[in-house]
């Protein structure tokens, strides 16, 4: 009998499974499951490739979970997983034995620790679990139940730990309290600075009030869900100024005693490269950002829902964006309008980024309103996306050191009424005054307000019998005027097959740029 045993692990993949079977059927139990195990084909997979499974099994179940049950498959399985460390690294702390058979397990690689239940369920036994491991602890994640949780789970620390990054989350059922609290005692601490000296990464969700106070260290920040007031945020960001990226999305605490449109505190945060704000109102996001000091380098990246009757008017000026040098308006649908601007007129990556939601049309000139100082953007890009906001072009008078404009997708009306503009025309008649909002309008003299404008494209929309009529006038003004250098461009203005069924056509144009302000170049692609 010992000889058959011997041999048959050889023949493992080469009978088949009734062989196998038949073959085991005869031995002492004690011998047919590591016998069985070794004809199983999950028993010949290179030690690689399983230790592969047992991380695909440990992302999926987040902490322990799966790959606790994977490694009871079979004896190999057990080997190949309690001999690798790197699988036993994120360790949940709700059951202490467990955790203290994972910390075990990892050896003396770095762990992330995970705490979903009340600390005073778990104390002492768990910080004298820890205790000879946390020289080795990177990262602390906890969701708290309570209030008093995300006050007390700091106890399970006896020393100081050099985590580098903390995430605590606040159950949505007791925000409510939260903020009673806050409203009782004013503040109170979360993280304390000297028990967590080296923290890099901090994400708080969920917590009306906040101390973070003297994070020196502190180079990521993410503030999620119910938030403190403006001013207690801002506080807090004035003692970190090693922060990098910055990411706020939620509903602040409003106080009924600050003042949104003053500056409250001025943050200076000189190696900040991103922020991230998505707050409830529009007022909120420009009246947080307009208490920053920002390097030219940052990034600030806004989303914002606003009503048609909403405006900016009232909110501070953005000064932490002034020097934008290069500007984009678009309308991507009607519900959505994005708006871009560089400080650096060559690099890719904008330095403002703005998308408004939830909006239908704006009826508000808003180039007007808003509270970015854009005096000394040079190239205006405006996508219309086929339809134009009420006295679109008035706000171009915001725009007074602008060489370049260029329009795309306009409709037929706004493009007449750009062309008049150009021209100086205070006056334009556009119909009769019915109530449809094409009577005489009151034009903005673009002239004055942009002298430096020299160069104009038009582009993206369909062709009119008048439009020729419509730009020759605009070149011989603003050559007369702005001097022989100007520009006026036409590009992708398609003429629409007649009769049906022909094909349409593409017309690119150049006006100006010679001596007498004539087309220099007229350009038709058949077939477009």
């Amino acid at each position: 009998m010992q000889s058959n045993l011997n041999m048959l692990p050889g023949l493992a993949g080469k009978v088949t499974y009734e062989e196998q079977n038949g073959r085991v059927l005869d031995y002492p139990m004690q011998d047919v499951v590591p016998l069985s195990n070794d004809f199983a084909s999950i028993d010949i997979l290179p030690v690689e490739l399983l230790i592969e499974v047992f991380f695909q099994l440990r992302r999926g179940a987040g902490f322990n979970g799966d790959l606790v049950a994977a490694s009871h498959v079979c004896q190999r399985w057990r080997d190949v997983a309690i001999r690798t460390p790197e699988l036993w690294t994120q360790i949940k702390l709700d059951h202490v034995p467990s955790a203290a058979a994972f910390l075990e397990r990892s050896q003396r690689l770095p762990v992330s620790l995970f705490l979903g239940v009340h600390p005073g369920d778990i104390l002492p036994d768990v910080t004298y679990a820890l205790q000879p491991h946390l020289d080795r602890v990177r990262s602390f994640a906890a969701e708290c139940a309570a209030t008093v949780d995300m006050l007390t789970f700091q106890a399970i620390f006896d020393r100081p730990v050099s985590l580098r990054k903390l995430s605590l989350y606040l159950a949505e059922d007791a925000v409510d309290t939260a903020i009673h609290v806050h409203r009782a005692i004013d503040s109170f601490p979360i993280v304390r600075q000297e028990l967590f000296p080296d923290v890099h990464e901090l994400t708080i969700t969920n917590s009306p009030s906040i101390a973070i106070n003297n994070f020196s260290r502190l180079a990521v920040l993410n503030l999620d869900g119910t938030l403190p007031a403006v001013g207690s945020i801002l506080e807090a960001l004035s003692t970190c100024p090693s922060l990098e990226k910055l990411n706020l999305v939620g509903s602040p605490l409003l106080d009924p005693d600050e003042d949104l449109t003053t500056v409250a505190h001025v943050v200076d945060l000189p190696r900040l490269e991103s922020m991230y704000l998505r707050l409830d109102s529009a007022d909120l996001n420009f009246a947080f950002l307009a208490n920053f000091v920002l390097p030219d380098w940052c990034a600030v990246d806004i989303d914002m829902d606003l009503d048609e009757e909403d405006s900016f008017v009232g909110t501070p000026d953005v000064t932490c964006l002034r020097g934008l040098q290069r500007f984009e308006v678009a309308w991507g649908t009607k519900s959505e309008l994005r708006i871009r601007g560089w400080k650096d007129p060559q690099a890719a990556v904008p330095t403002l980024k703005l998308n408004i939601m939830g909006v239908r049309k704006f009826a508000t000139p808003l180039l007007l309103d808003w509270p970015v100082d854009v005096s000394g953007v040079r190239v205006l890009a405006l996508d219309l996306g086929g339809h134009e906001p009420d006295e679109l072009f008035d706000g171009l008078s915001r725009f007074p050191s602008l060489e370049a404009l260029r329009v795309t997708r306009p409709a037929e009306f706004g493009l007449y009424f750009l062309c008049h503009s150009l021209q100086n025309v205070a006056r334009v008649q556009l119909g009769d005054d019915d109530g449809d909002g094409q009577g005489v309008r009151e034009a903005q003299l673009v002239l004055t307000h942009c002298p430096r404008l020299s160069s104009v494209d038009f582009g993206q929309f369909d062709w009119s019998p008048r439009l020729k009529e419509m730009v020759v006038p605009v070149v011989k003004h603003r050559r007369a005027l702005a001097g022989p250098s100007f520009l006026l461009t036409l590009f992708d203005v398609r003429v629409r097959g007649e009769p049906e069924g022909e094909s349409d056509c593409m017309y690119h144009a150049r006006f100006g740029g010679g001596t007498h302000g004539d087309v220099v170049e007229w350009v038709t692609e058949e077939g477009a």
